[in-house]
């Protein structure tokens, strides 16, 4: 089996780090990508696409790193969002966060499709473009979503406010590039200022309020 790697990883602190990337993929590597059940020691765990059962030993022993790099690396990781570790007093298990978004079966579902194809040749063409416009709306959403994480990641914690309403702002926004290069130049800006900094950052707006006041733009 593979796994998918989007392009926008370029763009994000974990590329910039070599030890965080090596452990972020070996965690990519090591997740299941269907359903099943596996056993540590004497108990049966089941596991979800996007999960696998973590140990630091042996985190340690397949990515070459000590253990207390692979600590600060999964760390970093669950602080940042990108996934989840549930631990019992035998095992842990780690959840990566939107596997489902970036890891969808998208060839299965072409593989249906060209079978349906084969089977009744007088609806190629609407399936052709059903499938190209399916994969244009998933683009469009996986890119929001991108830039959203990004900007929530970095954005003052005890500030952010609730992500759902945020996010469904986030989406009315006309995103793309160049907007997202002013707003998260705008944002670093900010969070080194006095006004944000002084008395525990109290005086730091919540993210909604940041975002529907444009603070981007000059003179905000």
């Amino acid at each position: 089996m593979w796994v998918k790697m989007h392009r926008c990883l370029l763009k994000k602190p974990i590329w910039q780090n070599q030890n965080l990337f090596r452990v972020f993929s070996w965690c990519l590597l090591k997740a299941s990508w269907n359903h099943h059940e596996q056993i540590v020691g004497m108990t049966k765990v089941q596991l979800e696409p996007g999960q696998f059962v973590y140990g630091r030993l042996k985190a340690s022993e397949e990515t070459g790193l000590h253990e207390s790099t692979i600590r600060n690396c999964i760390n970093w990781l669950k602080q940042n969002n990108t996934l989840t570790i549930k631990s019992t007093n035998k095992y842990s298990v780690i959840t990566i966060i939107n596997w489902a978004l970036y890891q969808s079966g998208e060839d299965e579902q072409d593989s249906q499709q060209d079978s349906q194809q084969d089977n009744n040749r007088t609806t190629t063409g609407q399936q052709q473009d059903t499938t190209k416009n399916t994969k244009k709306i998933k683009k469009v959403k996986e890119e929001t979503y991108d830039y959203f994480s990004d900007f929530w990641a970095e954005y003052p914690k005890h500030r952010k406010g609730v992500k759902a309403d945020v996010l469904r702002y986030w989406k009315t926004l006309k995103m793309n590039d160049e907007l997202m290069e002013k707003i998260m130049k705008k944002l670093f800006s900010e969070i080194e200022s006095v006004s944000w900094t002084k008395d525990e950052g109290q005086y730091v707006p919540k993210a909604i309020k940041w975002l529907k006041e444009a603070r981007w733009e000059d003179g905000k």
